[in-house]
């Protein structure tokens, strides 16, 4: 059984592509910037909310007062409960057995012993 041949493919015409060919317009040229434009550090801005995450070992009671006296948060809470909540610059904050809570705000602990009286805390978020 003969096998038919391949058959070469037909050469193809190549011209001068027009690239190539010399223009008559002038040519815009860009300089790259002699200086290297550094950002504009603007200063951090604080904000005012403060991240508060409360944790607690036993039983306690914590309330959280907008600064236009409504209630953000009111709870007692129980032992290993956690919660974390957006509170706003000038809340005041109320806890009882206070020795019980471990808050952090903005990531940072807070020493509730140095607002602690007789057991309960009272700050104003600064």
């Amino acid at each position: 059984m003969a096998k038919p041949e391949a058959t070469k493919p037909a050469p193809v015409n190549v011209t001068e592509p027009e690239l190539t060919k010399p223009t008559t317009e002038p040519v815009k040229v860009i300089e790259a910037a002699k200086e290297v434009q550094k950002p504009v550090q603007t200063p951090v801005e604080k904000s005012n909310q403060r991240q508060f995450k409360l944790q607690t070992s036993d039983a306690c009671w914590v309330q959280i007062k907008l600064p236009n006296g409504k209630n953000l948060f009111a709870k007692e809470m129980r032992a290993n409960d956690v919660e974390r909540l957006q509170v706003p610059v000038g809340s005041k904050v109320t806890v009882g057995n206070a020795n019980v809570l471990m808050l952090t705000v903005d990531g940072q602990p807070f020493e509730l012993k140095k607002v602690m009286r007789n057991g309960i805390c009272r700050f104003d978020v600064k």
